[in-house]
Formats: C-alpha cells, structure tokens, sequence
C-alpha cells in the first residue's frame, strides 16, 4: 500500500513540473507571436497612411500649380503684348512649388515615376521662369534709363515670352493634368479596398488604370475649370482642349 501511495505521488509531481514549464513557455512564445503580429501590421499601417497622405498632398500640390500655371499663361501673354508695345511691367513669374518628400512617402512605383517625371519638368519651366524673369527686370531698367533698345531685343522677349506660354500650357496637358488625374483616381481606389486586408497583404499600391479612365477624369476637371470660369470672368482653356 505504502509503495502504491509512493508511486501515485511521483506521477503527480512530474505532471505538475510539467505544466510548470510548459505554461509560461506557451504563453511566452504566443504572446511574442501576438508581438510579432502587431508589430508588422503596424509598420504596414504605418506604411499605408504615409502612402494616402502622400496621394492627398500630391492632389493638393496639382490644384496649386493649376491655378498658378493658369495664372501664369495669361500673365505671359498680356505680358507679351506690353513688350511688343515698349512698355514694361511689374509682373513677375512665380516658380512653382515642389514638395520632395512626396517620394518619400509614396508606395506606389507607378506614381513615383511620374511625378518624379513631372517634377523634372517643373524644374526646367522654373528656370525658364527665372530666366525671363530677369530679362524683364533688364529690360525695366533699360526703359527706366531711358536707355534705346534695339528692336531685335524687343522682339526677341516678345518672342521669348510667347515660348513661355507655350510651354505653360504643354506643362497643363502633357504633365499636371495626366497626373492630377491619376493621383484623384489612386485615391478612390484606395478608398475603396479593406483597410486591414489592404495593410496587411498589399506589397504595393499600384492599379491599373485605363485611359478611358484618365480621360473621364479629365471631364470632371474640366467641369471645374467652367466653375472657375464663371466664379472668376476669365476664359480658362479647357485641359485637353484647344478650346
């Protein structure tokens, strides 16, 4: 009996060793699991509203230069007259603003791409900007000296400004307006998906997008531009139009 007693006893404690170690060690290696988990999806949270928020300030940053490039073409072309006049003006050509931590934040290739392209551009018309800027600041201090200009100096700004605006109004269609349209269609698709599943399997955020969607997209600005018309007096070209 004694011997029977003895050996129930063994049994019990190495079952309760057992539970000893394997109670704590389960629970250590789940909730380090659970640690793993909520770490990643975090950082791909983390990853996807940078991504929305880049989206959103890229849409911003388009509607700024739209206004400001619009602005800037009819500036060049009244500018170009008063030239041809010899007269000077005052006006001078803002450049336009370019936000370099949108690459930063974006997760998506195929907007990168473009508007890495699209800043490259802004670059250039910007130096145009500068460029002719301080032709016409000569061109002031030459008139208020009342210093004689060569006509072939006047035509050459003249010139030079109708370049300008032509290369304005190629910045709108070829450039702003394709990407503006892309960023406000990302957007909605985006919006769209399930926020948790998106954040948590989505390597990337890219779409495919057709041109039938980017020209339907295009409509809907240009029905902003007729609003702006009416709000302002001033005839806007329509974008993608000759109009």
């Amino acid at each position: 009996m004694y011997s029977h007693f003895h050996h129930f006893v063994q049994v019990d404690g190495s079952a309760t060793t057992s539970s000893l170690f394997w109670g704590p060690f389960l629970g250590a290696f789940f909730a380090f699991i659970f640690g793993l988990i909520t770490f990643y999806y975090t950082k791909k949270r983390e990853k996807f509203v940078r991504h929305r928020n880049a989206l959103i300030k890229l849409e911003r940053l388009m509607h700024e230069h739209a206004d400001e490039l619009l602005i800037a073409k009819i500036h060049a072309d009244d500018t170009k007259k008063i030239v041809e006049a010899n007269a000077v003006t005052d006006y001078r050509f803002k450049l336009l603003r370019l936000d370099t931590d949108i690459l930063m934040e974006l997760a998506s290739i195929d907007i990168i791409n473009k508007y890495n392209f699209y800043s490259r551009s802004i670059t250039r018309l910007n130096e145009d900007f500068a460029a002719k800027n301080r032709a016409l600041t000569r061109f002031e201090d030459a008139k208020l000296a009342n210093r004689t200009l060569a006509p072939e100096s006047i035509d050459y700004l003249a010139r030079s400004l109708g370049e300008i605006s032509a290369a304005i109004e190629g910045r709108i269609d070829t450039w702003m307006l394709r990407l503006l349209a892309t960023t406000r269609i990302y957007l909605r698709k985006i919006d769209g998906q399930n926020r948790i599943l998106c954040t948590l399997f989505c390597t990337d955020w890219d779409f495919t997008i057709s041109e039938d969607e980017i020209q339907g997209e295009i409509i809907e600005l240009n029905k902003g531009v007729e609003k702006m018309k009416q709000e302002t007096g001033v005839n806007f070209k329509k974008f993608g139009t000759s109009q």
